[in-house]
């Protein structure tokens, strides 16, 4: 009955989310990224296994398959980076009744494991195993190997909670997956590796339905259940019993930006809330570890393909743009009332956000000047990159803005209140982190690499030239939906 209760109340909560009526243009874009995906792993699905019978002909795919398994996990692990969340309950309300904090946790871990990405594989394995078994084992094989992926899949979920959570009290969390990814995928290049073999092993139970894999599968998800509940219970714990301490410290005043005037001031107000609040310092720093591990990657040339190295560069330039200019006005909801004191000050601060973030793409320019010195990709292809960051790419995250209308809470995490992403912030998100990569692949199609570097940096240009243009634009859009916004800021404080 609690959990019902529970669930009323979080779909209650959804339902009163000022965020929850996106335009119908944002739900059809919704569906076709979603499509696209469905489509592209069925796709891959199909045509892996004869790939696979082609490159391997000694071997079944099913167990080459088996064997790299674990590359699944790490490259589901990084997309769930993108948007995904730790779990977060607005449990302060509940604790003052006669309800165990272990069925709310509970409630919130199961809550959080019905996303639609936990789904998602299944469109690639479903295809790849029935097609590579179906002649050795029948059709029950793909229903048994699925079932078996899916509690892995949810396995992978809940350690992603369990890293997401510790992160965000400490960055350097970040080396637990770094760590268990990085050496178990490195000690599959051994040779004659034993985890290799365990893996075919352990697949080949998956598809026979041995009990073994089964059990072991269950047994970790309850390990990892157990994990995530003792996690996120000491966050909560932590969260609401916190006491304010005052501590004597030294402030920086961050004087070199007085020359940029009352921008200079706006910038610096972006570098103490990024420096002083958890959620946006954990955010800062896992951009940056996200560039320096992205920046390694280019130098070693860890995916040896045009694409991938076009991906790598591409995103190491967006990645810190988006994961802060994705809650643009929802960290300003909790002070906005003081901003929109003084006239023209909500515009003077998106030209300082502009100027700010435009500046921190020379921190990945920088970081990948050894990729250019070992010859792993041109100068001019990366300030390229940086200008059409800084002109298209840009132009259109500002657009957020607009519309986002929810307070996001600069020190909350696991009791914070909808910690939900809209639907516009994913489509302007994918679209800014697919765009860069889209145009240059179109215009390598037509010209060569320094013509399709050149024409990038040239809309860059225009773009930047033109900002106070668009700023302006977006600036009178959001006075148009100023009240409603601020009584979505308003109510999810």
């Amino acid at each position: 009955m609690i959990y019902k209760i529970l669930l009323d109340h979080k779909k209650l909560e959804e339902e009163r989310n000022p965020d929850k009526n996106v335009n119908k243009v944002t739900k059809g874009f919704l569906l076709f990224y979603m499509l696209f995906w469905i489509g592209y792993l069925l796709l891959i699905g199909t045509m892996l296994p004869f790939a696979f019978e082609g490159i391997f002909p000694n071997m079944e795919p099913y167990n080459i398959f088996n064997g790299w398994m674990i590359t699944v996990f790490a490259l589901d692990f990084l997309i769930r980076f993108a948007y995904q969340k730790a779990p977060s309950q607005n449990i302060k309300g509940y604790i003052l009744y006669p309800i165990g904090k272990k069925k709310l946790v509970n409630f919130m871990i199961l809550y959080s494991l019905k996303r639609w990405m936990n789904l998602l594989w299944l469109f690639f394995t479903v295809p790849f195993i029935y097609l590579s078994t179906v002649r050795f084992f029948g059709v029950a094989a793909t229903l048994h190997y699925n079932i078996c992926f899916m509690i892995l899949i949810l396995c992978n979920d809940l350690f992603f909670s369990i890293s997401k959570t510790l992160m965000n009290k400490h960055i350097l969390w970040l080396l637990l997956p770094l760590s268990f990814f990085g050496l178990t995928v490195g000690l599959l290049f051994l040779p004659d590796s034993p985890l290799y073999k365990f893996y075919m092993d352990f697949g080949e139970g998956m598809i026979t339905g041995s009990w073994w894999t089964y059990a072991a599968s269950l047994l970790l998800l309850a390990a990892m259940w157990t994990a995530a509940r003792r996690t996120l219970s000491h966050e909560i714990q932590n969260e609401i019993s916190k006491e304010d301490k005052t501590k004597v410290l030294k402030i920086s005043e961050y004087g070199f930006m007085d020359r940029f005037g009352e921008k200079g001031s706006f910038m610096k107000l972006e570098m103490k809330m990024l420096l002083r609040n958890k959620r946006c310092r954990n955010s800062l720093l896992s951009g940056i570890a996200v560039i320096i591990m992205f920046s390694i990657f280019l130098m070693f040339d860890i995916y040896e393909s045009d694409a991938g190295t076009t991906f790598l560069a591409t995103y190491n330039f967006i990645v810190l743009g988006l994961m802060m200019l994705s809650g643009l006005m929802s960290f300003e909801g909790n002070y906005i009332d003081g901003l929109l004191v003084r006239k023209d000050s909500l515009l003077t601060l998106l030209k300082a956000k502009y100027l700010f973030y435009s500046a921190a793409t020379l921190l990945p320019l920088l970081l990948m000047l050894p990729a250019v010195f070992m010859d792993k990709v041109s100068f001019l292809s990366l300030v390229g990159y940086l200008f059409f960051t800084c002109g298209p790419v840009y132009f259109i995250v500002f657009q957020l803005a607009v519309y986002n209308r929810s307070t996001t809470q600069l020190n909350a995490t696991a009791t914070m209140k909808n910690n939900s992403t809209n639907g516009i912030q994913i489509v302007i998100n994918m679209t800014g982190m697919l765009l860069p990569m889209l145009v240059y692949s179109v215009l390598g199609i037509f010209m060569d690499d320094t013509t399709a570097a050149i024409t990038m940096i040239m809309t860059g240009i225009i773009f930047i030239l033109t900002n106070d243009l668009w700023i302006k634009n977006i600036y009178n859009r959001f006075n148009k939906r100023k009240y409603r916004n601020l009584e979505g800021f308003r109510a999810t404080r």
